[in-house]
């Protein structure tokens, strides 16, 4: 994975550290939560959420649908081109293609890292 990058998801910036480790940023505030599968330093999860759920910034970076669907495909093995814009949308493989994220070669699309 790489982390120089920042992805959207959900409408919120991402930006990974790590696999379980992100900064989304804030949708109202100029500021950056730190982000994992299981907490989040944002107010809603600090007061509301926590031990309750998740909040929209571990959603975009860790459940969100397209991620999930993203997780199951096995890119590193070649993934149907079909299959892939099935299940990702063509806007999101687009978004992988021009990122540099996969390639497409034959009838497949393939993990480059």
């Amino acid at each position: 994975m790489k982390i120089d990058k920042i992805y959207v998801n959900n409408g919120l910036k991402v930006k990974y550290s790590g696999i379980d480790q992100a900064e989304v940023k804030s949708s109202v505030k100029d500021l950056w939560y730190n982000v994992s599968p299981k907490n989040c330093d944002c107010p809603d999860f600090q007061i509301r959420k926590r031990g309750k759920g998740i909040c929209k910034h571990m959603e975009a970076a860790f459940y969100s649908v397209k991620q999930i669907k993203f997780d199951k495909l096995n890119f590193k093995n070649g993934v149907n081109i079909d299959e892939a814009y099935e299940e990702l949308g063509e806007e999101a493989v687009n978004v992988l293609l021009r990122q540099g994220e996969i390639i497409k070669m034959s009838t497949k699309f393939y993990l480059l890292n």
